[in-house]
């Protein structure tokens, strides 16, 4: 058998050697990318999202007596000192049985001399329909006449002469019912 030449031998070897450095630099490059990815990727894929919620059909029970939640909001008055919020339940089948509305502002609470009025209203949809009580001071309560209120129903206030940049708040305390599971 012949040996190759020089120039052939040069040949192969260099061959050889790009072989090589290629089949290096692909696992190179698939162990650099595995360790740059990050965790999450690198775990099987699950769907993510919402759990599903359980049908209106499984809420059998209504449980009463329950604290008020979610009676809250504040608003801040704007250049004009004019602000509005609006506090109801939520949920189906929930019902609020208010005992009382607090009022506040920023500048009656601190200095306790405010000029602001607030007019409080029984609205639906953001829509102020029968007025509850007039609140001279801008802070104060309002405990007389507030009535049961279903989901769709607000009580809604009003600031109308506040300090701009004041924050208006409502505080809605009392007891609730709710749809429970059984």
């Amino acid at each position: 058998m012949a040996s190759p030449s020089a120039s052939a031998m040069r040949a192969m070897i260099s061959n050889a050697i790009t072989a090589a450095q290629a089949v290096a630099g692909t696992r190179r490059q698939q162990a650099r990318s595995q360790a740059r990815r990050p965790p999450w990727l690198a775990a099987p894929r699950v769907a993510v999202g919402r759990p599903a919620s359980p049908s209106i059909t499984a809420f059998t029970g209504r449980q009463t007596g329950l604290p008020l939640t979610g009676g809250q909001n504040q608003a801040f008055a704007s250049s004009g000192g004019e602000a509005t919020v609006q506090v109801g339940p939520q949920g189906a089948g929930t019902v609020w049985y208010p005992a009382q509305a607090t009022i506040s502002t920023t500048t009656g609470m601190t200095t306790g001399i405010d000029t602001a009025i607030c007019n409080v209203y029984l609205g639906a949809a953001g829509t102020p329909i029968t007025l509850l009580a007039t609140v001279f001071s801008g802070n104060g309560l309002v405990a007389a006449a507030l009535p049961n209120l279903t989901v769709g129903e607000f009580i809604i206030a009003e600031w109308s002469g506040a300090t701009p940049g004041d924050a208006c708040a409502l505080n809605v305390q009392g007891l609730m019912s709710a749809l429970v599971m059984q």
